[in-house]
């Protein structure tokens, strides 16, 4: 089936087995088992990309830029990229053992997995020009009050301009898009869509 849709030419389109279609519907409803970070593959290990507020990583310290060596004693580099991805999510209470490189320290790191939201905004403020960044990777069901939770907070700071950043956003439901333009937005329709 996999073969069958990639020979489709469509990058938009790919097969989900059982398992991928029940993490991805996960992420839709936006919660997860794990340890509260977003990490990419490099070649020596994974890159910690984004750390979710308040989670199992923030807590513990864990920090953006961090490079994950190894994952319950296993070097990352003899993993494939899937497994070692796999290796960070767990069950309520299950304890992951990290061996985290940061410039030239090597930190170790235990941390509980727990039940988490999972954290699709991130807001910054540029100092130089006071301007509020909200930055939005993917929509799902929790996405708009996370939303206007970063908006609020970038508004109180008082930013004298706010730029959405979609540039890495993986897509997800057209309700959460629709709920975060219903905010920004005058009273009124936002949106139609017509469904082949």
């Amino acid at each position: 089936m996999s073969g069958y849709v990639d020979g489709l030419g469509d990058s938009y389109s790919e097969y989900y087995n059982t398992s991928r279609a029940e993490e991805y519907n996960d992420k839709l409803v936006g919660e997860s088992f794990g340890i509260g970070l977003i990490a990419v593959p490099e070649k020596s290990g994974l890159y910690v990309w984004r750390v979710y507020d308040g989670g199992p990583a923030d807590t513990a310290g864990i920090k953006p830029c961090d490079l994950i060596t190894e994952i319950g004693g296993q070097p990352v580099t003899e993993l494939t990229v899937s497994d070692a991805l796999e290796l960070l999510k767990g069950k309520d209470e299950e304890v992951k053992k990290l061996k985290v490189k940061r410039g030239s320290e090597v930190l170790n790191f235990e941390l509980k997995c727990e039940d988490c939201d999972v954290q699709t905004v991130f807001a910054y403020v540029s100092d130089q020009h006071n301007v509020g960044r909200v930055e939005v990777l993917s929509f799902n069901k929790k996405t708009s009050t996370q939303f206007k939770a970063a908006v609020d907070s970038l508004v109180e700071m008082g930013v004298k301009g706010i730029v959405i950043d979609l540039r890495h956003n993986g897509g997800g439901t057209v309700e959460s898009a629709a709920q975060m333009l219903d905010y920004l937005l005058p009273k009124g329709d936002t949106l139609h869509i017509k469904y082949n």
